[in-house]
Protein backbone atom coordinates (compact mmCIF):
# COMPACT_ATOMS: atom_id res chain seq x y z
CA UNK A 1 0.00 0.00 0.00
CA UNK A 2 1.02 3.56 -0.62
CA UNK A 3 0.77 6.18 1.64
CA UNK A 4 2.79 8.46 0.05
CA UNK A 5 0.06 9.32 -3.24
CA UNK A 6 -3.22 10.66 -2.14
CA UNK A 7 -6.16 9.94 -4.41
CA UNK A 8 -8.14 12.57 -3.00
CA UNK A 9 -6.16 15.76 -4.79
CA UNK A 10 -8.62 17.79 -6.07
CA UNK A 11 -9.45 18.11 -10.50
CA UNK A 12 -8.15 21.46 -11.48
CA UNK A 13 -11.80 21.89 -13.07
CA UNK A 14 -12.88 22.02 -9.14
CA UNK A 15 -9.72 24.21 -7.78
CA UNK A 16 -10.40 27.93 -8.20
CA UNK A 17 -7.92 29.29 -10.73
CA UNK A 18 -5.39 31.32 -7.84
CA UNK A 19 -5.02 27.38 -6.14
CA UNK A 20 -4.48 25.70 -9.61
CA UNK A 21 -0.52 26.21 -10.05
CA UNK A 22 -0.44 24.60 -6.53
CA UNK A 23 -2.58 21.57 -7.38
CA UNK A 24 -0.55 21.24 -10.12
CA UNK A 25 2.86 20.58 -8.31
CA UNK A 26 0.77 18.28 -6.01
CA UNK A 27 -0.11 15.90 -9.31
CA UNK A 28 3.32 16.17 -10.47
CA UNK A 29 4.57 15.06 -6.79
CA UNK A 30 1.96 11.95 -7.53
CA UNK A 31 3.51 11.32 -10.51
CA UNK A 32 6.85 11.25 -9.23
CA UNK A 33 5.93 7.91 -7.27
CA UNK A 34 7.79 4.69 -8.53
CA UNK A 35 6.08 1.29 -9.10
CA UNK A 36 7.18 -2.20 -10.07
CA UNK A 37 4.83 -2.95 -13.04
CA UNK A 38 7.33 -5.58 -13.80
CA UNK A 39 7.95 -7.62 -10.68
CA UNK A 40 4.60 -7.26 -8.96
CA UNK A 41 2.05 -5.83 -11.70
CA UNK A 42 -1.04 -6.43 -9.76
CA UNK A 43 -0.12 -4.45 -6.51
CA UNK A 44 -0.64 -1.09 -5.73
CA UNK A 45 -3.50 -1.17 -8.32
CA UNK A 46 -5.67 1.72 -6.69
CA UNK A 47 -2.72 4.35 -6.48
CA UNK A 48 -1.33 2.89 -10.10
CA UNK A 49 -4.69 3.95 -11.26
CA UNK A 50 -4.59 7.63 -9.07
CA UNK A 51 -1.67 7.72 -10.96
CA UNK A 52 -2.58 7.13 -14.49
CA UNK A 53 -5.42 9.85 -13.79
CA UNK A 54 -3.27 12.33 -12.63
CA UNK A 55 -0.74 12.05 -15.42
CA UNK A 56 -4.05 12.13 -17.99
CA UNK A 57 -5.21 14.71 -15.97
CA UNK A 58 -1.82 17.04 -16.07
CA UNK A 59 -1.66 16.51 -19.79
CA UNK A 60 -5.42 17.71 -20.37
CA UNK A 61 -4.39 20.66 -18.23
CA UNK A 62 -1.43 21.43 -20.22
CA UNK A 63 -3.00 21.04 -23.60
CA UNK A 64 -6.29 23.30 -23.03
CA UNK A 65 -4.75 26.06 -21.35
CA UNK A 66 -2.12 28.69 -21.95
CA UNK A 67 0.33 29.71 -19.72
CA UNK A 68 0.40 26.68 -17.10
CA UNK A 69 3.75 25.91 -17.05
CA UNK A 70 4.76 28.47 -14.79
CA UNK A 71 8.75 29.30 -13.58
CA UNK A 72 7.78 27.35 -9.93
CA UNK A 73 6.99 24.07 -12.56
CA UNK A 74 9.95 23.23 -14.14
CA UNK A 75 11.51 21.79 -11.08
CA UNK A 76 9.07 20.00 -10.29
CA UNK A 77 8.26 18.48 -14.27
CA UNK A 78 12.13 17.96 -14.49
CA UNK A 79 12.24 16.30 -10.83
CA UNK A 80 9.13 13.61 -12.57
CA UNK A 81 10.78 13.21 -15.89
CA UNK A 82 14.12 12.08 -14.08
CA UNK A 83 12.60 9.91 -11.78
CA UNK A 84 11.37 8.17 -14.66
CA UNK A 85 13.99 8.09 -17.05
CA UNK A 86 16.59 6.90 -14.05
CA UNK A 87 14.39 3.80 -14.02
CA UNK A 88 13.67 3.38 -17.23
CA UNK A 89 18.32 3.34 -17.55
CA UNK A 90 18.29 0.90 -14.12
CA UNK A 91 15.80 -1.23 -15.51
CA UNK A 92 17.52 -1.35 -19.55
CA UNK A 93 20.87 -1.92 -18.05
CA UNK A 94 19.64 -4.85 -15.86
CA UNK A 95 18.18 -6.20 -18.97
CA UNK A 96 21.15 -5.73 -20.96
CA UNK A 97 23.50 -7.26 -18.43
CA UNK A 98 21.15 -10.08 -17.70
CA UNK A 99 21.15 -10.88 -22.10
CA UNK A 100 24.94 -10.13 -22.23
CA UNK A 101 26.08 -12.15 -19.39
CA UNK A 102 25.60 -15.93 -19.88
CA UNK A 103 23.61 -17.61 -17.22
CA UNK A 104 26.43 -19.57 -16.04
CA UNK A 105 28.34 -16.54 -14.93
CA UNK A 106 25.29 -15.60 -12.81
CA UNK A 107 25.63 -18.67 -11.11
CA UNK A 108 29.30 -18.03 -10.49
CA UNK A 109 28.88 -15.05 -9.09
CA UNK A 110 26.41 -16.58 -6.70
CA UNK A 111 29.01 -18.96 -5.64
Amino acid sequence: MRGDINPRVSLFSDAPPNEREQLFVQKIEQCCILFDFAMDPLSDLKYKEVKRAALNEIVDFITHNKGVITEPIYPEVTRMVNMSYLLCMRVSCITIYKEAVPFSMHLETLA
